[in-house]
């Protein structure tokens, strides 16, 4: 029993220190802990994440004076929570910082995810910052054809992306050819 309650104990220990080392704060309530994202979610999230290690911004954009790079979130999606999960990782040697915005006149970021409800929203703001260097990532096909750089779409049951890249282009943003060569292409193209 004694080496069972030692076992117990390091098992607590090696977990406090692992949540301590990530950055994760554990749950008020050992019996309520907090729920992770979907699944699906997260698989969203690292995309967007890595999207932006793939991307070249022009140096303007890259020394921002505070220092951090921000993904910003169109209205509520449940990608949300898995993208603020990888807030503090690094990006282009920044620290990646999660904002939440209900308009799109208000993003101030270098990524803007666009989650399937805010497609419309989206589009009739799409022109107004047409040129501005953000990289525009949403859901499904009609988000490449309301005017967006990358779409998250469901292929096989299996999450996939497509690329549009004059809206880069027009944006000023670079995108590696190893980005473009693994992408689907869009519907028009097929």
């Amino acid at each position: 029993m004694a080496f069972l309650i030692r076992r117990l104990a390091r098992a607590a220990t090696l977990l406090a220190a692992v949540l301590a080392a990530i950055e994760i704060a554990p749950a008020e309530s050992p019996s309520e802990p907090a729920p992770a994202p979907p699944l699906e979610s997260q698989v969203r999230a690292a995309f967007v994440y890595n999207f932006a290690k793939f991307i070249d911004w022009p140096q303007s954009v890259s020394m921002t004076p505070d220092g951090v790079f921000v993904i910003g979130v169109l209205g509520d999606t449940p990608v949300l929570a898995a993208l603020h999960a990888l807030s503090g990782q690094e990006v282009k040697g920044r620290r990646l910082v999660v904002r939440q915005y209900q308009r799109p006149s208000e993003a101030a970021c270098q990524v803007l995810y666009v989650g399937a409800g805010q497609i419309h929203a989206f589009a009739e703001a799409a022109r107004s910052f047409r040129e501005l260097p953000i990289l525009t990532v949403g859901e499904g096909d009609e988000f490449l054809k309301a005017g967006g750089m990358i779409a998250l779409v469901q292929i096989e049951g299996r999450v996939r992306y497509r690329i549009r890249a004059e809206p880069a282009e027009t944006a000023r943003l670079v995108i590696s050819s190893k980005l473009l060569k693994l992408a689907e292409r869009p519907a028009e193209q097929r």
